[in-house]
């Protein structure tokens, strides 16, 4: 699962990435993009470590907002710790 997530991730760069291209530029679409995947991570039944790194290296070179990326990055934690 958290594979599909990753490739989530990846997606959501690119989309960001060529609306950018075409002066598109939209921190409120990157931020509902942010929001679902964070909604995504916490519905996640569980998560191990290497999954949680598959999913944080993958966030480092995403498209989301700092923000965005700092709201997915604690949903991760959190499930880790559950």
């Amino acid at each position: 699962m958290d594979l599909a997530l990753v490739r989530e991730i990846k997606s959501a760069r690119a989309l960001l990435e060529s609306r950018a291209a075409l002066g598109k530029q939209d921190g409120k679409l990157s931020q509902t993009m942010a929001a679902a995947m964070t909604k995504q991570v916490k519905d996640l039944p569980s998560l191990d470590s290497p999954a949680a790194v598959r999913l944080m290296n993958a966030l480092a070179d995403s498209g989301y907002t700092e923000e965005g990326k700092t709201m997915i990055s604690e949903a991760i934690e959190a499930k880790l710790m559950a």
